[in-house]
Parts: C-alpha cells; structure tokens; sequence
C-alpha cells in the first residue's frame, strides 16, 4: 500500500530518492557543512 502512494506521488523520482538514501550520510554531511559555513561566514550588524 505504501509503495503503490510512493509510486504515484514520487513518480520518476522515486530512483533519486533510492540514490539519496544508499548515499545520505555524504548528502547530509554536505548539507550540515553548508549551513555551518553560511552561519560562520555571515556578517555580523551591529545592533545600536
């Protein structure tokens, strides 16, 4: 039942999402680095 939704709601996705999921300990470390980048990078305003 749960594969026949995915199937219809995914469509053509559904390989990427089984590429994602073989590799999502890569995706996710690049995803966390990413945003620790842009926190660390950002310009401070000061506020007055």
């Amino acid at each position: 039942m749960v594969d026949m939704m995915l199937d219809f709601m995914l469509g053509s996705l559904r390989e990427v999402s089984g590429f994602y999921f073989a590799h999502q300990l890569i995706f996710n470390g690049l995803i966390i680095g990413g945003v620790c980048l842009k926190l660390f990078t950002k310009k401070r305003t000061k506020q007055t």
